[in-house]
């Protein structure tokens, strides 16, 4: 049954922050370069990348697993906060006293990591207040400076100003919120009770699905060095549309999805006639929201994203229907593989990822330097849509073993 309560405060948790960026964005479209622009945004998309490699196993099983509050769970987190903290502290000084511009995008990653771990072990418990608290505090940090910028005198400004603001608002509220939850529940914060089960446990799991998230977080990346290499055209107004519209799905998706996976990992224990019904209940959700958002993005965006982004380019707002395609569909394959995930068969699902995107890039090779980002987001819609059906069709396969052992 769904609790409403806790779906509109990850809602929020989405709204709020999808608000904040949405302004940062097109106050960076106005003050950055198009050269800037483009670094900035292939910077972000590396970051993100990065925070899945360091983080993605973790995460993973902290959704996997955590769904009672062990204390191992905690103390595991823990100790790999405490670590990332200090690496994060290292970077920013190196970036200060040495100036070394390259070692802020790992910072960033850093604190993405921080965050993304600390939401996570919140959501596995269902604590959305404690989400939705996070997520204000950075995206009240963001809105300030990006109302900064908007009320400022610069009108250039340096790319990594705003990376840093991210830095720090990726941080500070996540580190707070979980130190406090911690101390207030008197759990033991750097205690290894139980280490060794736990971290084997989590590793066996996570590391698949730490791949899994790699190749799809850094498939924006290689989106992004494809189109700057093989487009005739400037692709910078592409860029700023793709993240804007990622962050509008992210928000009516993401919320759904943060309630629907623990409850999925609780039915899966329950068996097959509680899993399955839930299951094919969320997928038909998202395949009709994913249409209906097409059709109204279809209608408005003349009107809607001409006015948020004056003097974008015609072609890429017209197409803004089609680049809502590619979040829907992502959305739609982290449902389809849930049987496989919670079956623990996180080894075919990272190799499963890994060709269609590897397909998807030799696609975008060749349809690129003939449709642009046409060639891109068709590229995607085909790979993500083979991705859905053969989860699918392994899934079906694999309930048959399930159902025998129901």
């Amino acid at each position: 049954m769904l609790n409403f309560n806790i779906i509109f405060n990850f809602f929020l948790s989405k709204l709020i922050p999808a608000i904040s960026f949405f302004l940062l964005l097109q106050q960076l479209y106005y003050h950055l370069n198009t050269s800037q622009f483009e670094i900035y945004s292939m910077v972000f998309s590396y970051s993100i990348m990065i925070s899945s490699l360091i983080s993605g196993w973790i995460c993973q099983s902290n959704l996997r697993f955590n769904t009672s509050r062990s204390k191992s769970n905690i103390n595991l987190n823990s100790i790999i906060i405490n670590i990332l903290s200090l690496s994060l502290f290292l970077s920013v000084l190196i970036y200060f006293f040495l100036g070394n511009d390259n070692v802020i995008s790992i910072a960033l990653a850093l604190s993405v990591a921080i965050n993304r771990i600390v939401i996570t072990y919140f959501q596995s418990i269902l604590l959305s207040a404690k989400v939705l608290l996070i997520e204000s505090v950075r995206s009240i940090l963001i809105i300030i400076y990006s109302l900064y910028l908007m009320i400022g005198d610069a009108d250039v400004i340096s790319m990594w100003e705003p990376i840093l603001i991210l830095v720090a608002a990726n941080f500070v509220p996540s580190l707070i919120v979980y130190c406090f939850y911690v101390s207030i529940n008197k759990l033991n914060f750097v205690s290894i009770y139980n280490f060794k089960i736990n971290i084997l446990k989590y590793v066996r799991y996570g590391i698949p699905m730490s791949v899994w998230l790699i190749i799809s977080t850094s498939y924006p990346y290689a989106e992004k060095k494809l189109l700057i290499s093989l487009s005739s055209v400037e692709i910078a107004d592409y860029f700023a549309l793709s993240d804007f519209i990622n962050r509008g799905a992210g928000m009516i998706f993401i919320p759904l999805l943060m309630f629907m996976h623990p409850k999925l990992m609780h039915k899966y224990e329950d068996g097959k006639h509680v899993f399955f019904p839930f299951l094919y209940k969320s997928v038909a959700l998202f395949v009709f929201i994913g249409l209906v958002g097409c059709l109204t993005i279809y209608f408005i965006s003349p009107y809607i994203l001409g006015y948020i982004f004056n003097g974008m380019n015609l072609d890429v707002i017209e197409a803004a229907f089609l680049i809502f395609l590619i979040p829907v569909l992502w959305q739609l394959s982290f449902l389809s593989h849930k049987f496989l995930e919670a079956r623990g068969r996180t080894v075919i699902l990272a190799c499963l990822i890994l060709f269609c995107m590897s397909l998807s890039c030799i696609m975008m090779y060749f349809f690129i330097p003939i449709y642009g980002f046409y060639g891109s987001v068709s590229s995607q819609v085909i790979a993500l849509t083979l991705y859905i059906l053969l989860s699918l069709f392994l899934s079906k396969k694999e309930s048959n073993e399930y159902c025998s052992s129901c």
